[in-house]
């Protein structure tokens, strides 16, 4: 692709500049070519550039289709004699038949098709989305005002560049989940850090290490729901209305309504919502374990009765919510995410 003098540059975006236009065309096709697809299918490749770019592109395809890509050999001819969809198809039919027919020695047994495993991917994409938060800083202070809704754009910014390389055959979706929790952690660690030390020394209160772990785990089921609407919505819209489930936590966490005013037909949101256990833990941290007869007294208005063993017990919990919706954010990126039409 001649691209090799790009190899450490940046591909660029909306905030800053990176690659043109035709290299970013060429690193698309590269992309493409990186897994050594039996069978590779190119709109227009070369289409705004250069005639030694498009020469050069066209010389590469053509060794392609002379290694073995038999599919590749009858686009190329269609792209340079220009002929219609329909002559495209007949040769690609009619080298598939070909290919049946030499056996062992076809042109798409010569091709050897690469994948990385599961470590490599994760190792990569865990470095690209480290260096994205590096050149997008913007998203942690986003983060800090608005909270996980600031994720909603931030993973559809993420989706297309998914759909190609798993089209691509580049990445599968475990490793990509994987490191994308992953290299979300950092981000949350420093806003938990940030708003602990702010809330505890300001407002004096005890026990910093219970509330910083808390706000941790409780940041980290929030982003965790916006992957899961995120990927199960088309629209940011949309997504930004499933938000509203922030409001119903709130309101049935115990705090706004105490648990046993809450009407029967709405009891189960006080159990689903993990901001319920996240406000035990915080009153529990501040008010537990002491004889003091107004913080127990405290304690009884909310109707919370916790000991170590529930504050722990809660902290599992947090930590299962997590692990549950991570789990649906991989399945229904699996199932929903595939670039198929």
């Amino acid at each position: 692709m001649h691209i090799t003098s790009c190899l450490d540059a940046q591909v660029g975006g909306n905030f800053f500049k990176g690659l043109s236009g035709g290299q970013v065309k060429k690193m698309r096709i590269a992309l493409s070519l990186i897994s050594n697809p039996l069978i590779i299918l190119l709109d227009e490749p070369t289409s705004g550039l250069d005639s030694a770019a498009t020469m050069g592109i066209k010389t590469h395809i053509q060794s392609l289709a002379k290694k073995g890509h038999g599919d590749v050999d009858a686009i190329t001819k269609s792209f340079s004699e220009g002929q219609q969809m329909k002559q495209l198809r007949n040769s690609i039919d009619t080298e598939k038949k070909n290919a049946e027919d030499k056996g062992s020695k076809t042109a798409g047994s010569q091709v050897r098709k690469f994948h990385a495993d599961w470590i490599v991917q994760f190792i990569h994409l865990t470095k690209r989305s480290l260096l994205n938060c590096v050149i997008n800083p913007g998203i942690y202070w986003v983060f800090l005002v608005f909270m996980a809704v600031a994720v909603l754009p931030f993973f559809m910014l993420q989706e297309p560049v998914f759909i190609r390389e798993r089209s691509n055959g580049l990445i599968d979706v475990f490793p990509f989940v994987f490191s994308n929790f992953i290299s979300a952690l950092p981000g949350i660690l420093l806003i938990a850090a940030m708003s602990s030390v702010l809330v505890v020394f300001m407002t004096d209160l005890t026990g910093f290490f219970g509330f910083f772990i808390n706000l941790l785990l409780s940041l980290v089921c929030a982003e965790s729901l916006m992957h899961v609407l995120s990927a199960s919505t088309p629209h940011y819209i949309i997504a930004i209305a499933g938000a509203g489930f922030f409001g119903m936590y709130m309101l049935c966490e115990g705090f706004m309504v105490p648990r046993d005013t809450i009407p029967g037909w709405w009891i189960w949101a006080y159990y689903i919502a993990f901001r319920t256990y996240s406000f035990e833990i915080f009153m529990y941290n501040q008010f537990g374990g002491t004889n003091d007869v107004e913080l127990i007294a405290i304690l009884d208005t909310y109707d919370i009765d916790m000991d170590d063993d529930k504050f722990l017990r809660d902290m599992l919990i947090l930590c299962g919510y997590s692990f549950v919706l991570q789990v649906v954010f991989f399945l229904i990126v699996y199932f929903l995410h595939t670039g198929r039409r």
